[in-house]
């Protein structure tokens, strides 16, 4: 829980930054699930994405992507910015590289604008 406060912390000093609206692009770079077997990661993943593309970042935990508080932190201030995650590829070692009995997942979005109502 204190990982989680610190990186909402961080996300709100970045918001409050007067820098923040020259920013036009962030990258945040994270594995998704680690050395399950094919099926089993998956299915982890897809929650994963599920979660990302409805900006739910409290559903992340260290099981769900490495790098969940990085990406936790870009899906609120990608949500202040009026913006959603579109999913560009998803897939794990086993469609690469490799044995699919332990594997490690990746996925890609990019953030589009959303209109307003």
């Amino acid at each position: 829980m204190k990982e989680r406060s610190r990186a909402l912390a961080a996300v709100q000093h970045l918001s409050a930054c007067p820098i923040r609206r020259a920013l036009r692009s962030v990258v945040v770079s994270s594995d998704l699930s680690h050395y399950h077997d094919y099926d089993t990661a998956r299915r982890l993943d897809a929650g994963t994405a599920a979660a990302i593309e409805r900006a739910d970042w409290a559903r992340l935990g260290p099981n769900s992507a490495c790098g969940f508080l990085a990406v936790a932190g870009l899906l609120v201030e990608a949500n202040r910015r009026g913006l959603r995650a579109r999913r560009l590829l998803m897939c794990n070692s086993g469609d690469t590289v490799g044995s699919r009995d332990r594997v490690v997942g990746y996925g890609t979005w990019t953030f589009v604008e959303v209109p307003r109502r």
